[in-house]
């Protein structure tokens, strides 16, 4: 048992009446129509970021470095550009600091998926890796897979164990948790995230994608444990294709009636939810809900477990929203997919809960112009509960650039 720490909330990140907005730069590219393919496009994008990143007066960065990204399917063609962390990288090095880029493997069924990469032979996902432009070849940097040790690199990141357990006295409802053995190491983390919708969340952006992206194997378990699997009998046609993907093997199925849950093997990963062709599926409460916040549970449980896994680390911590080829799923679904509404831009913040409650109001204005019939419900609820219980500022002071 790893020894407990006190929960640390720097003072820059506390609400106080002094102090009830963090800053958050927005690069705007609304109505601009930027082909961000283009190599001109992306080289003026990543002065501008490189530009913020010199802004926001981090202090004294210390290694390694950690660029932790969602490298997406290989299949999805919406993911985050590779092309726009070469600011991080040049920025890194500017600052004398070795950096990787990295994501862990997933609970879920696929070439990035824990099973498909034993130990010692991560060959699916570099496959992944290679096909989506994130090798070493492609963006000058190594690729590192966060729970997976012998992916580690000599002289810049090294990391023997795949998660490890850290022990936080928090008011939330992650006090024990497991997180990536890679991510343990890192002394500064630049957190790209892409924005989508998500099915659980349901806003995948940078909240989720460090908690989540940043959680070994139990911890990613930990983070799903109150939800499990809703069949809706009506919708459901018998094909099976939930069954068949199920990581967990928890549902049983035969062709006369609707798959049969087997509870206890449930992990609540959605992996079903995303490949149900009927739309048949969704996610539940399981048991009672321990910090009593209603329904929303999930992005809750996100924001608690980030909390925990950056005790600690804030100060070498920044955030990097890539609002563009916004999607109906997340990256995590392996198939093409088509942006919903147009491009937004691009938003930087040392908070990562202000970033995320600028791109929510981003999100409404944008699918509300575009006439996209799409909503996040109630997920501010979340930012609440953050201020609420642990004091942290969520209100985005918006800096254009």
């Amino acid at each position: 048992m790893s020894k407990r720490e006190s929960l640390n909330i720097p003072e820059w990140l506390k609400f106080s009446g002094d102090r009830q907005k963090s800053p958050v730069y927005f690069i705007d590219i609304r109505g601009k129509n930027l082909n961000l393919n283009n190599p001109q496009v992306q080289r003026e994008l990543n002065q501008k970021l490189k530009d913020v990143f010199k802004k926001l007066n981090p202090g004294n960065f210390k290694g390694p470095g950690v660029i932790k990204v969602h490298p997406g399917e290989p299949k999805n063609i919406t993911y985050l550009l590779p092309e726009l962390v070469q600011a991080d990288i040049s920025f890194l090095k500017e600052k004398g600091i070795n950096c990787v880029i990295g994501d862990t493997t997933v609970i879920y069924s696929g070439p990035r998926g824990g099973e498909s990469n034993p130990g010692g032979d991560v060959s699916a996902y570099t496959s992944v890796i290679e096909h989506n432009r994130w090798s070493q070849k492609h963006t000058g940097v190594p690729f590192v897979i966060l729970d997976r040790p012998i992916t580690s690199v000599p002289g810049v990141i090294e990391f023997s164990e795949e998660e490890v357990l850290r022990n936080i006295d928090s008011p939330g409802y992650y006090q024990n948790i497991y997180i990536a053995g890679a991510i343990d190491k890192a002394g500064v983390i630049f957190n790209n995230a892409h924005l989508t919708l998500h099915g659980l969340s349901p806003l995948a952006l940078c909240v989720k994608g460090l908690a989540m992206g940043g959680a070994g194997r139990k911890g990613k378990l930990q983070i799903h444990a109150n939800i499990i699997v809703k069949i809706n009998s009506e919708l459901c046609k018998r094909c099976g294709t939930c069954a068949k993907n199920c990581p967990g093997q928890a549902l049983r199925y035969n062709k006369e009636k609707i798959p049969v849950l087997i509870e206890e093997r449930c992990m609540g990963c959605g992996e079903c939810l995303s490949v149900c062709p009927q739309k048949a599926i969704e996610m539940v409460r399981r048991g009672p809900i321990k910090w009593g916040k209603g329904a929303d549970t999930f992005p809750r449980r996100l924001a608690d477990f980030l909390i925990t896994l950056l005790n600690g680390r804030w100060e070498g911590l920044v955030n990097v929203g890539h609002l563009y080829t916004v999607t109906a799923d997340c990256d995590c679904n392996n198939r093409p997919q088509k942006p919903i509404f147009s491009d937004i831009g691009l938003a930087v913040s040392r908070n990562p809960f202000a970033l995320d409650m600028l791109a929510t109001r981003l999100f409404e204005e944008q699918a509300k112009k575009d006439r996209a019939n799409y909503s996040l419900g109630n997920y501010a609820l979340v930012f609440e509960s953050v201020r609420g219980d642990y004091g942290i500022v969520v209100e985005p002071e918006v800096i254009r650039v």
